[in-house]
C-alpha cells in the first residue's frame, strides 16, 4: 500500500463520527479510572489496576496522536490542530 492511499484512509477514519465518539468515552473512561485511583488505598493493588488501564488508556491517545500526525499534510497542520491534545 502506498503512502498516500494510507494517509487518506487514516484521515477518513479519523474523520468517522465513531472515531470522535471512541475518542471521546476514552477521555471519560480515562478521567473515571483516575478518580478511583486517587481514592485507592496507597500501594493498593486495586490502585495499581487502575493505574495499568490508564497507562493502557494514555497508550492508545499516542497510538492514535502518532496516527493523526502522519495523515496530516503537516507537521504545521497537525500542531495547529491538535496542539492541546499533545499538551
Amino acid at each position: 500500500m502506498d503512502t498516500k492511499r494510507l494517509r487518506d484512509r487514516l484521515t477518513t477514519f479519523f474523520a468517522h463520527p465513531f472515531t470522535d465518539v471512541a475518542v471521546a468515552a476514552l477521555i471519560v473512561l480515562s478521567v473515571i479510572f483516575t478518580v478511583f485511583e486517587t481514592s485507592c488505598e496507597e500501594g493498593s493493588a486495586e490502585q495499581f489496576r487502575y493505574f495499568l488501564i490508564e497507562t493502557v488508556i494514555t497508550g492508545v491517545f499516542v497510538i492514535e496522536l502518532s496516527l493523526r500526525w502522519y495523515a496530516a499534510k503537516s507537521t504545521r497542520v497537525f500542531f495547529s490542530e491538535y496542539w492541546v491534545d499533545v499538551l
